[in-house]
């Protein structure tokens, strides 16, 4: 008989099967693998750099351009704004081998026999306090030497046999510099091809004669742009001989650019001319004000209406009958206020002699000045509010005095200063005041008075991004 009973399977073993794996079970292993080669793939976003301020440093080296003589026995003088333990500056006029001059606190050092351009130069703790001024004795003129600027104005610009005036451009380094002249004339801007791209060589000095290069009998207004390099630029000007009138020569002040309002502070009494130059730049009509500025208050003078300045284009109004009667009551300057930014100068003729006033802004903080020999007073104006201003009198190092003057807003005064001042330093406390000095004896002049430019910005660099 046969046994049907099945054999059973060993313990422990399973019957041979297909298995089949299913699609939930797939996306389960392979998505996160997806996943992760995704992350790998993807670049972390780049960190976008954060715009920093340049970080704002003391000047450690200055360089000061002064132009030529306007004639024989000039004077060029050198001295500190403030108190120096020691220091020295070098004076190159390019005929020879640089000497240094040694500065001493509150003194003012002379140096004669030399007409030319001269490049005056500090380095450390010396260098933020670097001035230096030209003065002619024949004829008063007197000017600062200026630190080369890439942008300077010069409004009331002669160019014929009238009042005649030169453009100096000095380049106080090694390599060359290039400047763009603009000339605005009553017009418009006038063509001058010969003077875009003026070049100026290392160490060297080029004059620009206007009534060679744009020779008009009205008054012009230019610009200067230095495109590459460093160029520090001065205007001589001049009214020449003629017939029995003597010729008179100064030094035409610049502005940094056009305002819509501007002081210009210091006028000289006496039988004179003054003519008021208004240059327009802009796209639009200027409507321009002109005030009579006083010790305590301001006025627009009888009989001067606004003027109009047309697009591009210079104005000149002759301004004698309201200055002339006005300076012995007290006028210390003119305040130019315009609905578009304009420049603006004041050239006057007082007892033959020429003389320019002075475009200020207020300052809050000390100002010093060379002071040319002869009668001088201090004359401020435009205070921002209440405050009190000294002013302290130098010669040799030493004091010779000082007055104080209280102020309110938009006060000034004049100040005369002691015989023999030869350096004078302006204090305004808790507010802001502008200032020039006016000197006269063999003629008159006017000298500017602002801040030094103190600290430097140095830019923050940093990696460019990819």
């Amino acid at each position: 008989m046969t046994d049907q009973t099945p054999t059973p399977e060993p313990a422990g073993r399973r019957t041979a099967a297909r298995r089949r794996f299913s699609p939930t079970a797939l996306l389960a292993v392979l998505l996160p693998l997806l996943t992760v080669g995704a992350l790998a793939l993807v670049q972390p976003e780049a960190e976008v750099a954060v715009g920093q301020a340049a970080e704002e440093v003391p000047v450690v080296q200055a360089d000061l351009v002064c132009p030529p003589a306007l004639a024989a026995d000039a004077e060029l003088a050198v001295a500190p704004a403030g108190e120096l333990d020691d220091g020295t500056a070098e004076i190159d006029d390019g005929n020879g081998e640089p000497s240094d001059v040694e500065l001493r606190s509150d003194a003012v050092t002379p140096l004669t026999g030399r007409d030319d351009a001269a490049f005056v130069r500090a380095q450390g703790a010396v260098a933020a306090q670097l001035l230096a001024s030209r003065f002619q004795p024949e004829g008063l003129a007197a000017t600062e030497c200026p630190v080369p600027r890439p942008t300077s104005w010069f409004t009331g610009v002669g160019a014929d046999a009238d009042h005649a005036s030169v453009l100096e451009l000095a380049n106080p380094d090694a390599g060359p510099a290039v400047a763009d002249v603009t000339v605005l004339g009553r017009n418009g801007p006038i063509d001058v091809p010969e003077l875009r791209g003026l070049t100026v060589q290392g160490g060297r000095t080029v004059s620009v004669d206007l009534a060679q290069a744009v020779p008009t009998r009205s008054e012009l207004t230019i610009q200067v742009v230095v495109s590459r390099g460093r160029l520090g630029a001065t205007m001589a000007d001049e009214v020449p001989e003629l017939g029995t009138r003597e010729a008179t020569r100064d030094w035409l002040p610049s502005t940094v650019e056009p305002v819509t309002e501007q002081l210009l502070l210091g006028l000289v009494g006496g039988e004179g001319e003054d003519t008021l130059t208004l240059a327009n730049p802009g796209e639009d009509e200027a409507r321009v004000e002109v005030r009579i500025v006083t010790a305590d208050a301001s006025f627009v003078p009888e009989g001067q209406e606004e003027i109009a300045v047309a697009p591009g284009t210079v104005e000149t109004v002759t301004l004698t009958d309201q200055l002339r009667r006005q300076i012995p009551d007290g006028a210390l300057g003119l305040q130019v206020t315009s609905s578009t930014p304009v420049t603006s100068g004041l050239s006057s003729v007082v007892e033959d002699d020429l003389v320019h006033a002075a475009p200020v802004v207020a300052v809050g903080a000390p100002m010093t000045a060379l002071v040319p020999p002869g009668e001088s007073s201090v004359r401020l104006a435009g205070a921002a509010g209440a405050g009190v201003v000294v002013v302290e009198s130098f010669d040799d190092g030493r004091s010779l005095g000082e007055e104080r003057l209280e102020l309110t807003e938009g006060s000034g005064g004049a100040i005369d200063l002691p015989e023999g001042t030869s350096l004078v330093r302006i204090t305004p406390r808790r507010t802001s005041v502008a200032a020039s000095v006016v000197t006269t004896g063999n003629g008159a002049t006017v000298v500017p008075v602002g801040d030094l430019v103190r600290t430097a910005l140095v830019p923050s660099v940093r990696p460019g991004l990819g």
